[in-house]
């Protein structure tokens, strides 16, 4: 990639969108660039460059581009460059609506002007849709309206935005009263998740080769199904899937022969399993072993939380059973706290609300991926064994086959139980936040 260095007042443009994972030799010539870093989008390296082509007295730079870039691991460097050398003007956010027919994805607005020495501290333009299926004329109204107007389908206002407080992170854009209560919540913080208490699921690049259907499964002998695994791909105690779980670990001193049926089910798979592992840098890796087969502790029988990669609602599911999971799946085992209060914690208004407004999105799904949620602010009281009786309480009602009170549902019961559980944590986020306002 060659680029030609020029001073520009104003660039406005549709930057190229291109994940290296999808496309390694168009990061040719820029992985030694400063603005280059691992799981980023060639589009951040191209805004970067342009930043740089902007006059340094109040050049313009507009972009359309993807929205996710405000919290994404692979964006650092773009916000840092952001947030350190310009001013933000205005930020609109399309949300899950589609700008681009021919595109699925999500995408924004947003303009900056670079400045010799930018304001530490500065008002920008706030909008977001919050609905995806809208006709012309009302993305015409969401555009054009003023920041004062609000509605139903989109918000606006005035953003403070603080240099301080998005350098060397992501970016989120609240009200000043959300911001607040968001601060409330990380002050009371005790508890963060280890890197070493999460894992993303299973990868198998590609996953089709290592995945059997119920009849395939009954066509293996019993020394064949030891490596065999009933295999999950989201949040659910239902599956009708396997995973042929082979690695380093289990399978070293095996030969892949001596079991004939998967023998033969790898054979149409060998010449990209073989490809995958040589684009994946680990050719010497046998072309039947998984590319990334994770800690299995995770998996076996024993308490577990559950998450969605990509969810509209922040949610986590507990369970003991042995749980194979996929890659759209995360999976979070500790010894530090009890896992079922963390469980109500996690699956309470008060995450959810911080998540939505301080964690990683992507369109109107919650981007739930690791980085994100070892930033997670929470709150563990000396002792946990009222909220863990509760959602006991509630783990029977939803697993009762009968109704346990004659004229009432149990999921009118298993609502109000769960409301109890959020108010117990929300009680000293109000009370503290009616300090502040005092």
């Amino acid at each position: 990639m060659y680029l030609i260095k020029a001073s520009l007042t104003l660039f406005i443009g549709n930057p190229p969108y291109i994940k290296e994972y999808t496309n390694k030799s168009a990061f040719d010539g820029i992985r030694d660039n400063a603005y280059y870093m691992g799981k980023m989008d060639i589009w951040y390296f191209f805004a970067c460059f342009c930043i740089d082509m902007l006059k340094d007295n109040g050049g313009i730079q507009c972009f359309i581009a993807q929205n996710n870039w405000i919290t994404s691991a692979g964006a650092a460097k773009l916000r840092n460059k952001i947030v350190q050398e310009t001013e933000m003007l205005s930020f609109i956010d399309f949300g899950n609506y589609k700008v681009f027919q021919s595109a699925g994805i999500q995408t924004m607005i947003y303009v900056v002007k670079k400045t010799a020495t930018p304001p530490t501290h500065y008002t920008t333009k706030y909008a977001r849709l919050l609905v995806d299926n809208i006709d012309k004329t009302f993305l015409d109204y969401f555009l054009q309206s003023k920041i004062t107007e609000q509605h139903e389908n989109f918000e606006k206002l005035q953003f403070e935005f603080k240099k301080e407080v998005f350098t060397n992170s992501t970016i989120s854009f609240n009200s000043s009263s959300n911001e607040k209560l968001l601060d409330i919540i990380e002050l009371k913080s005790n508890f963060k998740i280890l890197s070493e208490e999460i894992i993303q699921g299973i990868v198998g690049a590609p996953d089709k080769a290592f995945i059997l259907n119920e009849n395939q499964f009954q066509l293996l002998n019993e020394s064949e199904r030891k490596f065999v695994k009933k295999y999950y791909t989201g949040i659910d105690e239902i599956s009708e899937k396997y995973i042929v779980y082979l690695s380093n670990k289990n399978f070293s001193k095996e030969e892949l022969s001596d079991y004939p049926n998967l023998y033969e089910h790898f054979q149409p798979f060998k010449d990209d399993l073989i490809k995958a592992k040589i684009q994946y840098k680990t050719p010497n890796k046998p072309y039947f072993y998984l590319h990334r087969e994770r800690d299995e502790n995770f998996f076996l029988q024993g308490e577990k939380l559950v998450c969605q990669t990509r969810s509209p609602k922040f949610a986590f599911y507990y369970t003991i059973r042995e749980y194979y999971a996929s890659r759209a799946l995360n999976i979070l085992k500790t010894t530090r706290v009890d896992m079922q209060y963390l469980s109500a914690l996690l699956n309470s208004k008060v995450m959810a609300f911080w998540y939505l407004k301080r964690g990683a999105m992507l369109g109107n799904l919650l981007k739930m991926d690791i980085g994100p949620l070892l930033n997670l602010p929470l709150i563990i009281p000396e002792n946990v064994s009222i909220v863990k009786c509760l959602y006991q309480y509630i783990l029977f009602i939803e697993k009762a086959r009968v109704d346990l009170i004659k004229y009432i549902s149990n999921e009118i019961v298993i609502y109000a139980l769960k409301e109890v559980i959020n108010q117990a944590f929300t009680r000293c986020i109000l009370v503290m936040n009616q300090k502040c306002k005092s």
